[in-house]
């Protein structure tokens, strides 16, 4: 993760909300050959008629619409027939037989998962301060993923932080072990509080398995 700077890489697994251990176990799901938009690792997901397609922001409400988890690579066989694996799906990949390809999804609906602060109004500081926590967002993909890394370029947008349930994400806290503020050693003051593009931890509030609607923030 990138601290401080205009660098989002969408959701990160952190830990898990439940349970003392998180192995961030992901499941296959399938992506049906020629899906015309990219996803890439960090992206969030939601399910389309037996297929997933990258979940569009501020589409909490109908579990339909909800998320179904988080991108993180996929398989597939080629037109070729030859088996591949990618950190990502390009757009319009057209697979052998237009068999579905196999998506890894972390679709753990108790999940933390770690992600930068931006915002997509250029009058709202880029930052993330203790008045967020508890709060709700939505997130934003910006200016999309890197074909390079296969990274996202997905950010919680602080621009839509508010009360209403149906906003995709809930703020837990400030990434842990980087902010003095919290009383933690502060070896990267560059996540503090209150610094532009710092990073937060996060759980879906409207996540498909929790039913689809969330929660108020407060």
């Amino acid at each position: 993760m990138s601290f401080g700077k205009n660098a989002p890489e969408g959701f990160v697994e952190n830990s898990s909300r439940i349970s003392a251990t998180c192995n961030t176990q992901d499941f296959f799901h399938d992506i049906q050959s020629g899906y015309a938009t990219s996803i890439f690792t960090g992206d969030p997901v939601t399910d389309a008629l037996g297929y997933i397609v990258r979940a569009t922001p501020g589409t909490g409400g109908a579990a339909l619409n909800a998320v179904t988890g988080v991108f993180k690579g996929v398989t597939f066989k080629d037109s070729n027939n030859e088996l591949r694996f990618y950190p990502y799906w390009a757009a319009n990949t057209a697979t052998s037989n237009t068999e579905a390809a196999k998506a890894y999804v972390i679709d753990d609906p108790y999940i933390v998962f770690t992600i930068q602060v931006g915002s997509s109004d250029g009058g709202t500081p880029p930052t993330a301060t203790r008045a967020h926590i508890t709060q709700n967002a939505n997130y934003s993909f910006g200016a999309g993923g890197s074909t390079f890394s296969g990274k996202s370029g997905a950010y919680l947008d602080i621009f839509s932080v508010g009360t209403g349930a149906t906003l995709n994400c809930k703020i837990l806290e400030i990434t842990p072990g980087y902010s003095a503020a919290l009383g933690l050693t502060d070896f990267n003051p560059e996540n503090a509080l209150s610094q532009n593009y710092n990073n937060v931890n996060v759980i879906f509030n409207n996540h498909k398995y929790k039913g689809g609607t969330g929660t108020l923030g407060n």
